[in-house]
C-alpha cells in the first residue's frame, strides 16, 4: 500500500506536475499573479460603490439636518398659533359679556332698557298708520328725556 504526502508537503510526483492550477474567482475570472488585471477591475469597481455610497450617506445626512431644522421652526410656528388661538379665545369670550353687549348698545347705538312706562301695546286695524305714528312719537319723546 503507497502512503499519501500530507497536506502541505510536497512529494516528488507533485514536483513534476508543474506549477499549480489556476484558481477561479466567484466573479467567473481567474487569479493570476503576474497580470492582475481581474482583481484590480473588483478593486476599482469596489471603491467607486464605496465613493457612491459615501456620497450618498453625505447627502443623505444633510438632508435629514436640513428636514429637523424645518420641523423645529414649524414647531415653534405651531406653540405660536396655539397661543395666539387662546388670547383671541379669551378676547372674543369677554367681548360677549353681557354687561359689555349692553353698555354698547347704550353708548354706540344709543338703546334704552325697555321699560313699561315707554312700551305700548299695539293692535293692528285698518288704521294702522295713525297709531304708528303715535307711539314713534312717544319713543322719541322718552329719549328726549334721558
Amino acid at each position: 500500500m503507497r502512503r499519501r504526502p500530507r497536506c502541505g508537503s510536497r512529494g516528488a510526483a507533485d514536483e513534476r506536475a508543474g506549477p499549480p492550477p489556476e484558481r477561479t474567482l466567484p466573479l467567473g475570472g481567474t487569479a493570476r499573479r503576474a497580470k492582475g488585471a481581474p482583481v484590480t477591475r473588483l478593486n476599482l469597481l469596489l471603491l467607486v460603490v464605496l465613493l457612491a455610497s459615501s456620497i450618498y450617506l453625505v447627502r443623505v445626512s444633510y438632508d435629514a439636518h436640513h428636514l429637523y431644522g424645518e420641523l423645529d421652526r414649524a414647531r415653534s410656528q405651531q406653540r405660536q398659533f396655539e397661543t395666539e388661538y387662546g388670547r383671541l379665545q379669551a378676547e372674543r369670550q369677554s367681548q360677549a359679556a353681557p354687561a359689555r353687549v349692553e353698555k354698547t348698545a347704550r353708548d354706540k347705538l344709543r338703546m334704552v332698557q325697555a321699560t313699561p312706562a315707554i312700551m305700548k301695546q299695539v293692535t293692528v286695524t285698518a288704521d294702522a298708520s295713525r297709531t304708528s305714528t303715535a307711539v314713534d312719537a312717544r319713543f322719541a319723546a322718552s329719549q328726549g328725556q334721558r
